[in-house]
């Protein structure tokens, strides 16, 4: 069963709803590129799958990403973006930095936490 239905992709202004979270609470302005991770019923072409309304995923992410870095004038940012998907990366990848995930509902937050959690949800029910 495919959770893509007529709704896809998100309601409308939710990617706006995301960017001025992102503003809010880390001071950037960046690019929000929809995803979908039900890719069962997708068409498939080649190492990406189609979208609903047309778009390759993740070429969009990736393509945005090489935007961002070309625009900041990260040329090395650039150049390691590339060679993380050059085509056969057999490389062992280590983790560098890890944050784990928290449930809200279970575990006890931080105050900035906390005030994000609140904005989220407030954000998805339209209450913001």
């Amino acid at each position: 069963s495919s959770g893509i239905n007529a709704e896809w992709p998100l309601r409308p202004g939710k990617k706006e709803i995301v960017k001025e979270t992102l503003f809010k609470f880390l001071n950037v302005q960046t690019p929000v590129v929809v995803l979908e991770n039900d890719v069962e019923d997708l068409e498939v072409d080649g190492d990406f799958t189609i979208l609903p309304d047309g778009v390759r995923q993740p070429q969009n992410l990736y393509n945005v990403c090489q935007d961002v870095l070309k625009n900041n004038g990260d040329l090395y940012g650039h150049l390691i973006f590339n060679e993380a998907f050059r085509p056969n990366n057999n490389r062992n990848m280590s983790i560098g930095f890890k944050v784990d995930a928290k449930d809200a509902n279970k575990n006890k937050l931080s105050k900035e936490e906390n005030e994000f959690h609140e904005f989220l949800l407030q954000a998805m029910a339209g209450r913001r």
